[in-house]
């Protein structure tokens, strides 16, 4: 394993953590500037739907990043 294998792989399992914790954060409120609901005044039954959507979204492609990881730093 090369140098930048290792460092491709830190990289991605950082991004990877980084989204599913910013999903989380986002689902529970605390980082709601991120939901789009929030900039554009709507109420708040929208912005719920909005952090729950964005929030999973996040969650989604955080394990979609692990999972390139896995795949293909792991595989190498």
């Amino acid at each position: 394993m090369t140098p930048s294998n290792i460092i491709g792989g830190i990289l991605t399992c950082g991004v990877g953590l980084f989204l599913i914790v910013a999903g989380l954060m986002v689902i529970r409120g605390k980082w709601s500037g991120i939901v789009a609901g929030n900039l554009f005044r709507d109420d708040q039954k929208s912005v719920g739907r909005h952090k729950k959507a964005i929030g999973i979204l996040y969650i989604i492609l955080g394990v979609l990043c692990l999972v390139f990881y896995f795949v293909v730093f792991l595989k190498a």
